[in-house]
């Protein structure tokens, strides 16, 4: 398995898997989530160029997104209390359904950790 920052060839692969967490949500809450996309593919396109709001994927051995990890990444503007520190948080994690279980969250998170590190 391979992690990885996405591209747009990865779009198709993205969609399905946002289409399992917002499944999740609306099957748990459909009060508050009705099905349907969360992105549209040109606001995925917008996202995956945008350096601020990293997305990794977890690839597996066909270099198909089994996985994937929306990132924010925030640089603290003039702050009164708010040392000058870059972080970077997870804003959306999914793991294809399939493959839960064998540890990809795990590696996502390390590498969204290792990116953070070296920011």
């Amino acid at each position: 398995m391979k992690i990885r920052r996405a591209s747009e060839k990865d779009i198709p692969q993205i969609k399905k898997l946002l289409g399992q967490v917002n499944a999740v949500h609306h099957e748990g809450r459909p009060d508050l989530f009705r099905l349907g996309r969360k992105y549209d593919d040109g606001e995925l396109k917008d996202i995956l160029q945008d350096d601020r709001r990293p997305v990794f994927v977890a690839a597996d051995s066909s270099d198909t997104a089994v996985g994937y990890a929306f990132c924010v990444l925030q640089k603290p503007g003039d702050s009164h209390i708010l040392e000058p520190v870059t972080t970077l948080y997870i804003d959306d994690l999914c793991v294809d359904a399939a493959w839960r279980g064998m540890g990809v969250a795990e590696k996502l998170d390390a590498f969204a950790e290792e990116i953070a590190r070296s920011e």
